[in-house]
């Protein structure tokens, strides 16, 4: 048997219904969210108005980004950097998939530490503490929202690979793991 070291600092909340209680949890961590998601499904399916009613409930500012597209790029993440800094954002809120989340991560890196995020490619390359994270899963397979990784896709390597950015700075705060959120996922 081999010794193994095992650290998960994410405060987990599951249960049906509890992405009602995201503004419950974000007040504490900031005034101004901003919300990362795929672009469409969230707001299709009634997730985003959901999260934005009880964020404005509890007095927190959401701010939408929802470009974040499958096997995400680094532009799109200094992309949603760029613009929650511009939005004065303190807070990050991942909603969906891997990708989203994963960008959620990037983003909240990039608001507290020097681009480019291609630096950070590997482990434990993060220097200061990232903005606070509230992950939301709408998916079930990936674990984003309670691990310290980010899997970004590098489109100006020729290769187009998919890197991953590894450390503990990355955890999220806090996990909503909401079933209700995967109702309309088809079966395997």
């Amino acid at each position: 048997m081999e010794n193994f070291e095992f650290y998960l600092p994410t405060k987990i909340n599951f249960g049906p219904g509890v992405v009602e209680k995201v503004g419950e949890e974000a007040k504490p961590l900031g005034k101004r969210a901003f919300v990362v998601t795929g672009r469409k499904s969230a707001r299709k399916m009634g997730f985003l108005e959901r999260v934005e009613k009880s964020l404005k409930k509890q007095g927190v500012t959401p701010i939408f980004f929802e470009k974040v597209e499958p096997n995400p790029s680094i532009q799109t993440a200094q992309e949603g950097a760029n613009l929650a800094k511009e939005k004065k954002c303190d807070l990050i809120i991942g909603l969906g998939g891997g990708s989203p989340l994963d960008v959620a991560k990037a983003i909240s890196l990039l608001l507290t530490n020097p681009s480019p995020l291609s630096q950070y490619f590997g482990k434990n390359k993060v220097k200061f503490p990232t903005l606070p994270l509230i992950a939301i899963p709408t998916t079930a397979g990936t674990g984003s929202e309670v691990t310290p990784y980010a899997v970004i896709t590098d489109i100006e390597d020729t290769s187009h690979q998919k890197k991953i950015i590894a450390d503990s700075h990355l955890f999220p705060n806090k996990a909503l793991v909401d079933p209700e959120l995967t109702l309309s996922l088809p079966f395997p």
